[in-house]
């Protein structure tokens, strides 16, 4: 998957009913509010769950990639970028975090 065409939904629907339950405790969470509120962005995350949705994904995503899926950004953008754009007040801050 390139930087460009991550899919936090597509993340999420590719799991098992195991790997998304497990994936959903590491990131201290549950499969409904994953389910629910993430895959159909009708929740932001602070900052901190980001980081902790990606490091629980275990390498299968980067923080811009969700970041940008999120804000519906072109990531590949993001990446070549040496200071990333803002969208919002915590926008900036959160790719930069």
């Amino acid at each position: 998957m390139s930087k460009s065409d991550f899919s936090f939904h597509k993340f999420i629907s590719d799991q098992s009913p195991e790997e998304l339950e497990a994936y959903a405790e590491r990131a201290g969470t549950t499969v409904l509010y994953l389910k629910r509120h993430l895959i159909h962005r009708t929740r932001l995350p602070r900052i901190e769950m980001i980081e902790t949705l990606v490091n629980a994904s275990n390498g299968a995503f980067t923080k811009v990639q969700f970041i940008a899926w999120l804000y519906e950004l072109d990531a590949s953008y993001l990446c070549s970028q040496k200071e990333n754009m803002i969208v919002s007040g915590g926008f900036k801050h959160a790719v930069n975090a």
